[in-house]
């Protein structure tokens, strides 16, 4: 089994920031049972975004273009506000999109049991 959290976020989203400390303990508790994060950080600012992936522990792979919603990967998917997230299975389908919270918690429980 294996599950990759594509999650669209940017260190001036309030709400992304404030989603990190649990997807710290995700990561931290199920990446050795097959769950992945995978950021894609939607800031214009190199500092701001390095600053805030230091600041809230975001360990897991991340990138940037530094292109705001201009990203290609934003705008192929359509997005337009965050965060966002898709939950992909090991084969690529999305089994879930904008999964937040004890939502989040509880799907990957399920699915990591």
């Amino acid at each position: 089994k294996k599950y990759t959290l594509i999650d669209f976020w940017a260190s001036w989203c309030p709400p992304c920031r404030a989603e990190s400390s649990l997807l710290n303990e995700l990561y931290n508790n199920y990446n050795s049972k097959g769950f992945e994060i995978f950021g894609i950080n939607l800031d214009t600012s190199k500092q701001r975004w390095l600053n805030a992936l230091k600041k809230d522990r975001r360990t897991w792979s991340n990138v940037s273009s530094l292109e705001g919603f201009q990203t290609k990967a934003a705008q192929n998917l359509g997005i337009v506000a965050l965060p966002t997230n898709f939950l992909i299975d090991a084969s690529g389908k999305i089994i879930a999109v904008n999964i937040h919270g004890n939502a989040l918690k509880e799907k990957l429980e399920t699915l990591l049991k």
